[in-house]
């Protein structure tokens, strides 16, 4: 799903402040089990029938806007390329609607996503990897927010419902709608965990029906997933649910806690953001996952990024004078909020982590002695030691690990005349190229078995419209790069 993270403000203080409490928010004793019960109706069927077309995803079958009055035209359109992992050449692009957030592919094809667009209605499209062709595109109420390949087909996730779909048609399998919008859905191989406002569902993914139900958690926010535990958060009140015995684990009440902030489920613990008003410069909470209790908690620290399930990564402001960098990267680990490294950075831990994996996070922030540049360090987050160090020219928003050494790195920046993207391969601490993009990456590209599939939204020009001044000055009111200035009077 979407990220709705958000990076609490960091304190002038640079103290990390650990503090265990055993003994608080101890589990409610006689709590409600779950309702087993599955929905007495079947989930809709629907013959799904995909609209075919024959040259790009974005031809004449789509529902086309009405640009006659529109003072705004597309100079480069939505692309999907393939580029060589060799090179970083582009083997073959076709235009595309404007894409959405997420895609998915196999070595077969890759399901694009494609939004609301002045006039065009969201939806989902596939691309044929071997023929370099659309294959099929469905148009949908809401916009499609998350996608899985599942060996129960492709699992389409919008904020109305959540269907399976028929890889190679297009067609429904099956659709779940929800009577409530979902709010938030945790998608694995077999059961899709979805929040409305009342409560949680367990959706079997080769049925779409509902296998079980927490019915009795209103407004809640946020859900997190760890093996065999789903933790569920609203406002102040934090669930823990023992998938295997579907029963409680705790059920807890804490008035600590950052109201539809954050919430993340480890196998150790279960965290969330602490409120401004126990900590005004940010904080993180830790209770055990089996029994509720608290932990820890970290003060005047960011939102954390977590890797794997024994560290996880925050930031706090740094106490040294420039031209120290301002910001100190902290691992601690996860169990007992011990501090295991700290690094020096000039961004903070949103802007700076741009991956994880077990043992290791890349991060990506302005160069300290090189004006205009990026340092890519890749860090073990068990030492804080710097595996490898790269100098970049561009900004980066996410990255994927290889094998080995091998990091792909992708990004988006504003230019003055628009956007442009930007996907780089580092080996060690190598570039070996570097590929820009007209008008930015739009989705986290996707490693195939041919190369890297790389989705970019269009880029437009606007033309100014004239602000009438009854003075005789010179006004304007500028929609986009392209503006033109009249003299009124």
């Amino acid at each position: 799903m979407g990220n709705r993270s958000r990076l609490a403000a960091l304190g002038v203080t640079c103290s990390l402040l650990v503090a265990a409490c055993a003994t608080s928010n101890s589990p409610l004793a006689n709590s409600p089990e779950l309702s087993l019960a599955p929905k007495p109706e079947a989930p809709a069927t629907s013959s799904g029938t995909a609209i075919g077309f024959p040259d790009a995803l974005a031809d004449a079958s789509f529902i086309r806007p009405d640009t006659s009055g529109d003072t705004c035209r597309a100079e480069h359109p939505a692309q999907v390329s393939l580029l060589s992992t060799s090179t970083g050449e582009p083997l073959w692009s076709f235009p595309t609607p404007q894409p959405g957030q997420v895609s998915v592919a196999d070595d077969a094809r890759a399901f694009v996503s494609f939004r609301s667009d002045r006039g065009q209605a969201p939806g989902l499209g596939a691309i044929d990897l071997t023929t370099r062709g659309p294959a099929w595109q469905r148009f949908f109420e809401t916009e499609v927010q998350d996608l899985e390949l599942t060996t129960h087909g492709l699992i389409v996730v919008t904020r109305d419902a959540i269907r399976s779909v028929a890889p190679a048609s297009g067609d429904d399998l099956w659709v779940n709608d929800s009577q409530f919008d979902f709010d938030n859905v945790i998608l694995t191989p077999d059961v899709a965990y979805a929040l409305d406002r009342v409560g949680v569902k367990a959706i079997d993914l080769s049925s779409g029906r509902v296998v079980w139900t927490l019915d009795d958690v209103d407004s809640g926010d946020t859900i997190s997933l760890t093996d065999n535990t789903l933790a569920v958060a609203a406002r102040t009140r934090i669930v823990a649910v023992d998938l295997a015995a579907r029963g409680r684990l705790w059920d807890i009440e804490d008035a600590d806690r950052l109201g539809a902030g954050e919430l993340w489920a480890t196998p150790k613990a279960i965290f969330y953001e602490v409120s401004p008003n126990v900590a005004p410069g940010g904080g993180v909470t830790a209770l055990d996952r089996r029994t509720g209790n608290e932990l820890w908690t970290a003060t005047n620290v960011g939102t954390p990024a977590f890797v794997g399930s024994g560290q996880l990564v925050t930031s706090t402001a740094s106490s040294d004078q420039p031209p120290a960098e301002p910001f100190v990267f902290v691992g601690l680990d996860a169990a007992t909020g011990q501090e295991l490294w700290r690094l020096s950075s000039t961004t903070q831990v949103f802007d700076g982590v741009v991956a994880t994996s077990d043992g290791k996070v890349i991060i990506s922030d302005p160069h300290p002695a090189a004006p205009g540049f990026f340092r890519v360090r890749l860090v073990d987050s068990l030492t804080g030691e710097v595996t490898w160090q790269s100098q970049s020219a561009h900004r980066h928003d996410g990255a994927h690990f290889g094998v080995g050494d091998f990091v792909s790195l992708y990004g988006t920046e504003e230019i003055s005349t628009g956007n442009t993207g930007n996907v780089a391969l580092i080996v060690g601490n190598q570039t070996q190229w570097t590929t820009e993009l007209t008008g930015g990456v739009a989705q986290p590209p996707q490693l195939t078995s041919d190369g890297l599939l790389v989705i970019s939204p269009s880029q437009f020009s606007c033309i100014a419209r004239m602000v009438v001044d009854p003075t005789p000055t010179i006004g304007s009111e500028v929609l986009g790069a392209t503006t033109e200035r009249s003299t009124n009077g």
